[in-house]
């Protein structure tokens, strides 16, 4: 069988690439110094600095000591800088001045600008949507190991199992938020400057695809978000990774899983003209799932070994708009914890798009694509779990080609947004079965998924302290040429039986209210409604974890959300806290519901269930203040079935995988002499691993930290991740598995503005 490791060309490859991207920086003469800090005196790295001197404009960033160089080509000019959660500064400059030395100070909160609730620009303060920003420092936060850690710091935010994406199977990577029950298939649509990262065959997200050193900034959206089509009706990630000018960045760490992580972001700009790349090699031998006094032979640890490399290309189109193209490719290999159970993914993908605006009209509109090969193996595992048989190896190719297109234009005091997008997907799974570890048959099952929608929104302020919004959007999905072949190798005659088509009309209207109270207070209510219809992988694909099969089925039906929430919310300066309580009725959620029990086999089939129901509340805190930023969130959460005709036994269960309380607390302080401090804690209450709530896994809590040095244009980190080495149970299949253990790590970045 293949290792889950890197291939030693691979990495020779990519490092080389870096090293290469490395040597082409060159710094130029008869510069002018300048360097970026906050009110303690330490340094902003990724400072934008815009250089106006008449004629010619242009974008630098500092490096990792908050140091930018600038070659005047005129005797003066100005000098305008701006920092995620600072506030910008403009300075004038002549040629007397051979040092420039700038301080930020904290924005205030209000002043916080989120694009993913309204589809458009607008201040925290003026929207409805319960909307949580995350700074880069939290996200490149090594207090926690994996992107997908990282947007846990959001309290209700979580993969399908409370294992993250170093150890766990990519199937079960699909995001959930606000109860509505996890799945492999994620409820949260996840996208990449506007692009969804949502696998297009099933719906999960291969969160190492985007490196995070390259992430601006995380915009996280809890509840149904009508405005964004099918995936989104647990919320939105949008995450920003727009490159900057002028930039090299490379970073090297270790850990204590024998791993290695080299990443780097290079950019050079050409006139109207940036050229961007990026780059990952990653590779560790994992860790044990399966506890010490349950495992046998067959238990190995979950490797985990990838490559990432994407080039990218932007063109200034007049004042404000862009243009770009991008092309990324993607490999990972995994070992899923016991010897003969592995899988592999090679992904590419094409993507295109431009910005911009004319009059009062603004444009904005992409065109992706990707191609890519899943392969995964399962098999039985012995009761003493000393011997395993493979039962079934998978091979799923998919392709898809995407769109989507936006307009929006100010008219009098309203603002309307309008735009249509659409994904047309393709793709199978091709199988070959065992028995005794003997193929039998060749097996296969697919399908085309075509998505089409279009949505309108008008938002207004209708009074100084009043502003609202509401919107439509109306969605086409289609699900065709499904089909099912089966060929025994016994006899070698194919039995290939069409599938019947479905397809599902959705209307999902929105609304939101803000109300000032005072110029600190403010209430606020949303009312929405979201849809998800199934993947390909939930119609046509089943899977095996550990001794529980769970079955596709090809008759499922789309899922509707309606929901709506009410809140206080207080903000002044730099300083906000959110208090927001929610209800939420979901119609036909896919779960995976058990058939049989056996020793030695658990079988479930995916089914529509008739309706969940979930009460909660959310409370939220930040404080942005001199040389600290505090975040603190809990969540309650009370998810139930309601109604399900065809097993009225499970109504009034738990929904799987959804813990009742869940929280979060992190610090991000910047302490003098460049060292910065991070640590974070989260916990969450016991929740249920199944429909039948007969496997509870138990609350837990753990915490992390993380302690960075600079020192001229390199920082130096070490860090700890699960310090306490915390046994969080992830699922029972029957035993129990759990997540990754305490991991330690270090290494160095290298930043430097060109």
């Amino acid at each position: 069988m293949r290792s889950a490791r890197t291939s030693p060309l691979t990495f020779v490859c990519c490092s080389f690439l870096l090293a290469v991207l490395f040597s082409c920086a060159a710094t130029a003469a008869d510069e002018v110094r300048g360097r970026v800090v906050d009110e303690t005196g330490a340094a902003i790295a990724g400072a934008q600095v815009e250089l106006d001197f008449g004629q010619k404009v242009s974008n630098i960033s500092t490096d990792a000591a908050g140091i930018f160089l600038i070659v005047p080509p005129a005797p003066s000019g100005k000098v305008k800088v701006s920092a995620p959660g600072f506030s910008s500064a403009v300075m004038d400059w002549n040629q007397s001045v051979s040092s420039l030395t700038i301080t930020l100070k904290p924005s205030p909160v209000s002043e916080t600008i989120v694009v993913t609730g309204e589809r458009s620009p607008t201040h925290l303060d003026e929207t409805a949507a319960n909307i949580v920003t995350l700074t880069p420092a939290e996200l490149n936060n090594r207090a926690v190991l994996t992107l997908d850690d990282a947007l846990r710091q959001v309290p209700g935010f979580t993969l399908f199992r409370r294992s993250n994406s170093l150890t766990a199977n990519p199937t079960t990577l699909g995001a959930s938020a606000r109860g509505v029950g996890a799945s492999g298939a994620s409820r949260v649509l996840v996208l990449d400057d506007g692009i969804p990262l949502n696998d297009a065959f099933g719906g999960w997200v291969f969160w190492d695809r985007v490196p995070r050193i390259a992430i601006d900034r995380a915009e996280v959206l809890r509840g149904g978000e009508a405005l964004y089509g099918s995936s989104a009706v647990g919320g939105v990630v949008d995450l920003m990774t727009q490159p900057n000018a002028n930039l090299i960045t490379l970073e090297s760490s270790g850990d204590s899983l024998a791993g290695h992580d080299v990443q780097g972001v290079i950019s050079h700009q050409f006139g109207k003209w940036l050229l961007s790349a990026t780059g990952e090699n990653f590779g560790n031998d994992g860790a044990f799932i399966v506890a010490s006094d349950n495992r046998g032979l067959v238990d190995t640890q979950a490797a985990l070994s990838f490559a990432s490399a994407g080039v990218r290309v932007d063109r200034k189109l007049g004042g404000a708009g862009h243009a770009f193209m991008s092309g990324d490719l993607f490999a990972e290999e995994r070992n899923n914890g016991t010897v003969l159970q592995i899988n592999s993914t090679h992904l590419g993908a094409l993507s295109s798009g431009i910005d911009t605006a004319l009059g009062k009209n603004v444009f904005s509109f992409r065109l992706y694509g990707t191609g890519e090969h899943y392969h995964q193996s399962f098999s039985s595992v012995a009761t003493d779990r000393n011997s395993e048989v493979l039962t079934r190896w998978q091979t799923a190719p998919s392709d898809q080609i995407g769109f989507s297109s936006q307009w929006m234009r100010p008219v009098s005091v309203l603002e309307i947004t309008a735009g249509v997008d659409g994904r047309f997907i393709h793709g199978e799974t091709d199988e070959t079965a065992f028995a005794a570890s003997i193929p039998t048959s060749l097996n296969a099952a697919g399908g085309r998924d075509n998505q089409l929608g279009g949505f309108a929104q008008v938002s207004a302020a209708i009074t100084r302290r009043l502003r609202a919004s509401a919107g439509v959007r109306v969605d086409r999905w289609s699900n065709e040429d499904g089909f099912n072949r089966v060929t025994p190798l016994s006899t070698n005659v194919t039995t290939f039986t069409p599938l019947d088509s479905h397809t599902e009309t959705a209307y999902t209207p929105r609304a939101g209210v803000v109300y000032g109270l005072t110029d600190q207070w403010q209430l606020t209510a949303t009312a929405y409604t979201a849809f998800r219809a199934p993947t390909l992988n939930e119609l046509y694909r089943s899977f095996r974890q550990g001794n529980v099969l769970t079955l596709a089925n090809e008759g499922l039906q789309a899922e509707h959300l309606q929901g709506g929430e009410a809140g206080i919310r207080y903000m002044r300066r730099r300083v906000m806290v959110s208090g927001m309580f929610f209800r939420e009725h979901f119609d036909d959620p896919v779960g995976n519901i058990t058939l049989t029990t056996t020793p030695a086999l658990i079988t479930r089939e995916r089914q529509n269930i008739g309706a969940l129901r979930t009460l909660g509340a959310d409370l939220d805190v930040l404080m942005n203040l001199p040389g600290i930023q505090l975040r603190a969130g809990y969540e309650y959460m009370h998810s139930t079935v309601t109604s399900f005709s065809a097993n009225p036994s499970l109504v009034g269960n738990f929904v799987p995988q959804v813990p009742a309380h869940s929280g979060t607390v992190s610090a991000v302080y910047a302490a003098p002499r460049h060292w910065t401090v991070i640590a974070l804690a989260r916990t969450a209450s016991h929740q249920f691993d199944d429909d039948q709530n007969v496997s509870p896994l138990n609350a837990f809590a753990e915490l992390g930290l993380s302690v960075s040095k600079q020192t001229g244009k390199f920082t130096w980190f070490a860090s700890a991740a699960n310090i306490f080495d915390t046994r969080i149970q992830t699922a029972a299949t029957p035993i129990f598995t759990y997540a990754t253990p305490r991991v330690i790590s270090g290494g160095v970045r290298f930043a430097t503005a060109r």
